[in-house]
């Protein structure tokens, strides 16, 4: 773990999940603003194009994560597997059905926990497909209890952060910005961010390594 905290990969990753977390945030914030009053672009906006750029977002995490966790290797051979094209159709269908499936489950239809579960889907197909590959060291295919253990914690944690962190975030912007309600864009900008935690343990928990 410290090794990949200390990498220069990893902080890429952290850098890039701020940068997709505020654009992804202020971009469902203003179009909620613009369609406030229009019924079905609304309900768009709600159910479709904001839940889509949250998974395509976590996708992008999952991809940029996934090679920190096979340590002293090679990056481009572990890279490989993620931005393998023919590897894109199944893990955007199974990533599609898990958030379908998270959306009807009571507790998780808010970017935490919704987005670390599916960042760790996202990390289950990778390393499927890595594990197919010729030459790959042995893998499970499931973590063992006590890494799904240490896991919920981190989910947890991160879940009760989010909800500590983000109405005190939200109360300043508001009064420092003269907003309003602003606490749903601030927690579609953290929600990557805490995302990476999970992500981790998990990655962690199934790594050859």
């Amino acid at each position: 773990m410290l090794e990949i905290l200390t990498s220069w990969m990893f902080w890429g990753t952290l850098s890039v999940s701020l940068i997709l977390g505020g654009l992804l945030g202020y971009g469902c914030a203003r179009l909620h603003q613009q369609f406030i009053t229009y019924d079905f672009p609304y309900w768009l906006t709600e159910h479709l194009l904001c839940p889509l750029a949250r998974l395509l977002a976590v996708m992008a995490i999952s991809l940029l994560l996934f090679p920190q966790f096979f340590r002293g290797s090679d990056f481009p051979a572990f890279s490989a597997t993620g931005f393998d094209p023919s590897v894109w159709p199944e893990l955007f269908n199974i990533s599609v059905i898990a958030a379908l499936v998270f959306s009807f489950l009571p507790g998780l239809k808010h970017p935490l926990p919704d987005l670390p579960l599916l960042g760790c889907v996202v990390t289950s197909v990778l390393f499927h497909h890595q594990a197919a590959q010729p030459d790959a060291q042995a893998m499970a295919a499931i973590p063992p209890f006590p890494a799904v253990l240490w896991v919920l914690f981190w989910l947890l944690i991160v879940t009760a952060a989010g909800r500590w962190i983000n109405p005190r975030i939200a109360d300043w912007i508001d009064l420092k910005f003269l907003l309003s309600d602003s606490e749903q864009l601030v927690r579609d900008s953290t929600a990557l961010v805490l995302a990476i935690p999970v992500i981790l343990a998990y990655g962690l928990a199934l790594s050859p390594t």
